[in-house]
């Protein structure tokens, strides 16, 4: 049987790094962050990282955003534990299973 996934990490923002960066592949979007709900990177993949967690959380919290950067975009806010961290798609795709992936890698220690 083949193994579906070949790169681990027992380091939580490492494997959360890789597995977005798998899911960035696969939805064939620039850049896919999970940041806090102010902005700050946690992690991510693809191109200018900072700047489209600033943008996610700008857009989740209700701020003014160039609307160009916008459209561009999609956001989605979850929560895992006590904390709410914002999901960016540079690229404005999302799937299903990126909240669940992000809280299982999140949620163990």
């Amino acid at each position: 049987m083949l193994e579906r996934r070949n790169c681990r990490s027992n380091h939580p923002i490492d494997a959360l790094t890789l597995f977005l960066h798998a899911t960035r592949r696969k939805l064939g979007v620039r850049a896919i962050t999970v940041a806090t709900s102010d902005g700050r990177l946690v992690a991510g993949s693809g191109s200018r990282l900072d700047r489209v967690a600033a943008l996610g959380g700008r857009i989740d919290r209700g701020q003014h955003v160039e609307a160009r950067s916008a459209a561009s975009l999609a956001t989605w806010r979850i929560r895992v534990g006590d904390r709410d961290l914002v999901i960016t798609s540079a690229g404005r795709k999302l799937s299903c299973d990126l909240g669940e992936g992000v809280r299982r890698i999140l949620s163990n220690p």
